[in-house]
């Protein structure tokens, strides 16, 4: 995505990427797994001096994609065990906007988690 300071000829601070994602879901009504791709393109463009701009920028960010998967089970009519892994490449990116303070002079990127396993009961309501 793109914005322009006009008045100055210089990019728009905090301005993200072009970004995205595609999700796949299969199974029937007791079991199912999902895949879900999230993306984003690189963002150059930005307001990273504070002499000459707003300085809120951290930097220029590439672009990335991450695969996250997980899998369904339905144990009861009510209840459902679910397990995944997200980032399952582990690949480390940030989002464009991630910075540890907005208000430090020396901006720390932040990366998003590396490969995550998790698990979770979810309870969908009503009694069995």
């Amino acid at each position: 995505m793109r914005g322009e300071n006009r008045t100055d000829d210089r990019p728009i601070a905090q301005i993200p990427p072009l970004q995205g994602w595609v999700q796949i879901d299969y199974g029937p009504e007791r079991w199912g797994v999902q895949g879900h791709f999230r993306w984003a393109t690189s963002q150059t463009r930005v307001d990273d001096d504070p002499t000459t701009g707003s300085g809120q920028d951290f930097g220029a960010t590439p672009g990335y994609g991450v695969l996250d998967l997980s899998a369904r089970y339905r144990i009861l009519q009510s209840l459902d065990l679910v397990v995944g892994v997200d980032n399952v490449f582990d690949r480390t990116y940030a989002n464009h906007l991630n910075r540890g303070n907005l208000f430090d002079p020396d901006p720390v990127r932040v990366n998003e988690p590396g490969r995550t396993f998790w698990i979770r009961l979810s309870w969908l309501g009503g009694a069995d």
